[in-house]
């Protein structure tokens, strides 16, 4: 699958809903990486309190900063992290660069760096159960839900292009600090 300009996968609402439908985030939460605003939208329709960030600007109005997630100090105190994360992390120019692995990196700097209660992350199935239990990543987080939303829905890339879906789930991984039962799973 060809990586869109920027790594612009916007949060469809349906897949947004069910993480908050089955999980209450401590706020305010933060969202790092928050693209045009569609997750945030969803938070905002549930009634969180979030300050909204992310490393480019791409005409969020409640959009607080332009900050890199991985190297930028917080935009101020929060409980909750609920993130799409990066796939990739484009350079300065906007293309992706080869070689490095964001997810982890951000999943590692959420759980360990920035010490929030809880931290949700919509990630590929496909390597985000193994990264879910790696201790090297979430430290003292442990997984607290996993939920699989219903379907393949289409994300959309912001370039007027219609949306597509990925070739992958996307699936909702929810730590907990200090969490030590086992995950339970929701299929939605």
């Amino acid at each position: 699958m060809r990586r869109i300009h920027r790594d612009a996968y916007w949060t469809p609402p349906e897949v947004a809903a069910p993480v908050f439908a089955h999980h209450y985030f401590p706020e305010p939460v933060w969202e790092p990486a928050c693209g045009a605003g569609n997750l945030c939208r969803e938070m905002a329709a549930w009634g969180y309190e979030f300050v909204a960030t992310d490393l480019l600007e791409y005409g969020y109005p409640a959009q607080r900063a332009q900050l890199d997630f991985l190297t930028d100090p917080p935009p101020g105190p929060f409980r909750s992290i609920v993130t799409n994360p990066p796939f990739s992390r484009p350079e300065s120019d906007g293309r992706p660069r080869r070689g490095d692995n964001p997810l982890r990196r951000f999943l590692r700097r959420a759980c360990r760096h920035y010490h929030p209660e809880h931290v949700g992350m919509l990630l590929p199935a496909q390597g985000g159960l193994q990264d879910a239990y790696d201790l090297s990543l979430v430290g003292d987080m442990g997984l607290r839900l996993v939920v699989f939303p219903h379907g393949r829905p289409k994300f959309g890339h912001g370039d007027g292009r219609p949306p597509r879906s990925l070739p992958w789930p996307a699936v909702w991984f929810v730590w907990e600090r200090g969490y030590t039962r086992p995950a339970s799973i929701v299929p939605c």
